[in-house]
């Protein structure tokens, strides 16, 4: 599957349609945290805006399209403007979507550091959330049990501690959402870039398109990505709320 597919049908257009559409899955949870009401993507040189039923209406009745050369700072502030007429509380963040399509460079890698999370290190990953009573622990290790039974959950283990981990959150239209944890103290030691190579490989072994969804300002982030072979496919504007 290419980018394009894999993007259009996640944000619910279709080519020589109308840029501004209402998409179901804008008012679904992301990363089981938030919601992402509304999603604008610029790739192959056009705007896309994404947005959630409860929304559009208001938001095609007043947002007008501007010009394709427009800075991405204006441009969030014409969004922000719009969103602040119906919403009071709300995040909007400046985004990349990066993706790679070839697994070749995986083949080899191998640390016996990295481990699917199990059963087998479970009380080790549980540590990660400090002096907590085994209710509200069972609690966390439950909201994880779709990732690890499916193998797609990614720990770093350093010194019988957590030093860093990756998984797969969100499959949708053939694209895997990758999220990446490196612990302070264990940073700027490949650790990060070794949990992703795994993400990475159990989306290929799955024929699932492999998506790093990152914050402009995250430059820490953006490099390893790019030191995996990832390239900046759209640049985004997201509009989030908790859900």
């Amino acid at each position: 599957m290419t980018f394009e597919v894999y993007c259009l049908n996640y944000l619910g257009i279709k080519k020589n349609k109308n840029k501004i559409v209402t998409c179901k899955r804008r008012s679904d949870t992301f990363c089981n945290v938030f919601k992402q009401l509304l999603i604008m993507s610029k790739f192959n040189n056009n705007f896309y805006y994404s947005i959630a039923p409860e929304f559009v209406t208001l938001f095609k009745d007043e947002f007008n399209i501007p010009n394709i050369d427009i800075h991405l700072k204006e441009h969030l502030f014409l969004i922000d403007d719009t969103f602040s007429n119906f919403i009071d509380e709300y995040r909007i963040n400046k985004m990349y979507r990066l993706t790679l399509e070839s697994s070749q460079i995986f083949n080899e890698f191998y640390s016996e550091n990295v481990q699917v999370l199990n059963n087998n290190n479970k009380d080790i990953y549980l540590k990660l959330f400090g002096e907590r009573s085994s209710n509200y622990l069972e609690k966390k290790w439950i909201q994880k049990r779709k990732y690890i039974e499916e193998g797609r959950y990614f720990v770093y283990i350093e010194q019988n501690e957590i030093a860093a981990y990756s998984f797969i959150s969100d499959i949708d239209n053939g694209g895997a959402n990758l999220v990446v944890v490196t612990l302070p103290k264990f940073r700027k030691k490949g650790y990060g870039k070794a949990v992703v190579t795994e993400s990475v490989k159990w989306c290929f072994n799955n024929n699932i398109l492999p998506i790093y969804l990152v914050d402009q300002s995250n430059l820490a982030s953006i490099k390893l990505a790019k030191s995996l072979g990832f390239q900046e496919m759209a640049e985004e504007i997201i509009v989030t709320i908790n859900k």
